[in-house]
């Protein structure tokens, strides 16, 4: 596999420790509130149950985290390529008291998904999902084939996708500007 492909460092150096200056926990409080509707509806999905998670691309485990904090979450693993997220979602785990959280360092592509117990829901949001079939064609099935072996009958894949509505209402003049700069 090509460990340089852009999907697979892109967001390395994300979220590095050093770069908050202070405002880490106004930042964790942000993410947390950014999580709220996929909380409600993870909940709504599972009306009354603990539910065990697994989160792919998980980043600093906003998602995951967030479930916990509502008392949904039985068991989680995030699965985090960047090691910069990977390292912001640890400190985040152990300063907050995260208790049902297992944070993975490792690429999606080629993980082990038999490692985990068998999943009531599986979750990739941001439209990080998209990101597997550029790096090689048929990723994405491939996981979503494997990922079917461990969801329990009644469990779900959940994924964010982005939309070709999103693009073709950018286009100016025959351009479009796909890549945003955040702050």
């Amino acid at each position: 596999m090509n460990r340089k492909h852009v999907n697979f460092v892109t967001h390395e150096g994300f979220e590095r420790l050093g770069n908050f200056s202070g405002r880490i926990e106004d930042y964790r409080k942000d993410k947390l509130d950014s999580a709220k509707e996929q909380i409600g509806f993870i909940r709504k999905s599972f009306p009354g149950k603990k539910i065990t998670v697994l989160e792919l691309c998980s980043g600093n485990s906003r998602t995951l985290f967030a479930l916990e904090k509502a008392g949904i979450l039985e068991s989680g693993h995030g699965i985090e390529i960047s090691s910069t997220r990977h390292k912001f979602a640890q400190l985040w785990k152990k300063n907050w008291g995260f208790e049902r959280v297992e944070n993975i360092n490792d690429d999606v592509v080629d993980f082990n998904f038999g490692r985990l117990n068998d999943l009531d829901l599986c979750i990739c949001v941001d439209m990080a999902f998209q990101y597997f079939e550029p790096i090689k064609n048929g990723n994405a099935l491939s996981i979503l084939k494997r990922l079917n072996k461990k969801i329990k009958k009644d469990g779900k894949i959940i994924l964010e996708l982005d939309g070709f509505e999103r693009i073709t209402s950018r286009i100016i003049d025959g351009n479009v500007k796909l890549c945003e700069d955040f702050s």
